[in-house]
């Protein structure tokens, strides 16, 4: 009767255990279904509450531009280009936010045959025109045999994922002396790895736990919306690889593991 008593508001509050027979086997069933609710229920709240959070920005932003635009009839051209310029940069602050938000509630499906080189060198071509506008000199490396290196998945997710991790170390080596961001890639018999160093800004210590969470940003004035890394995490999982941010004095480092096809 407890069970068919509980509701939303009670997930995660636990039922007594009585007895070690049917009933107490169904009571733990229960109390794990309940936690495991409780916690998918407390993310979901969360990622509203943080994307709603991040939304009010670039709205703010365009509804500012516009409501002083329309209340001062005596404004010249430049002032009202100036408006419009705010706004569009929120408007495009939004659509990098809603694309982002899309990303992570679309469904991938892992179904292609995934040459990892010529990925890698599709992003860091798509890459080049923002390196080079940031004075970032990108490198590419390629360990051991230059092979057909072959994963299972979805090329344009995994593309976005890397693309995302090498876009965050040309921004934060931007316009730094002899900056430059360096990718690797290397194999075993079962994993390829990619490592992704910049000699840009270090992510200070006490933050490179919180570096994957979703809307976290390293600089709270930093014009990104946080997502990009959390993305890459995600999509990197799915592709049942994982995603690290290395222990490195002198650069900072991020390296992707993938499973090789076999």
């Amino acid at each position: 009767s407890k069970i068919l008593d509980m509701d939303a508001n009670q997930l995660g509050q636990l039922l007594e255990k009585e007895s070690d027979d049917e009933v107490g086997r169904l009571v733990d069933n229960f109390n794990s279904m309940s936690l495991r609710l409780k916690d998918s229920f407390d993310k979901q709240q969360k990622f509203v509450q943080d994307a709603s959070h991040e939304l009010k920005t670039p709205l703010t932003i365009i509804q500012t531009s516009l409501d002083t635009t329309l209340e001062d009839s005596s404004a010249t051209k430049v002032e009202l280009r100036e408006a419009m310029m705010d706004a569009l940069k929120g408007v495009k602050r939004l659509k990098t936010l809603t694309n982002g938000l899309l990303q992570i509630t679309t469904p991938i499906k892992l179904s292609q045959k995934i040459n990892i080189i010529k990925l890698v060198k599709k992003q860091l071509d798509l890459l080049r025109e923002y390196s080079s506008r940031n004075k970032v000199k990108l490198k590419l490396n390629i360990g051991n045999d230059n092979k057909d290196l072959l994963v299972k998945g979805n090329s344009d997710s995994l593309g976005r994922a890397i693309y995302n991790i090498i876009e965050n170390g040309i921004k934060f080596s931007a316009n730094a002396i002899d900056s430059y961001v360096t990718i690797s890639i290397t194999f075993d018999k079962d994993f390829v790895y990619i490592s992704i160093k910049d000699n840009g800004e270090k992510i200070p210590e006490e933050l490179k736990d919180k570096i994957f969470d979703r809307f976290f940003r390293v600089k709270k004035s930093s014009e990104g919306n946080g997502l990009g890394l959390s993305i890459s995490f995600e999509i990197i999982m799915i592709h049942s690889g994982d995603l690290t941010l290395k222990n490195n004095p002198k650069e900072t480092e991020f390296e992707i593991k993938l499973p090789i096809m076999k």
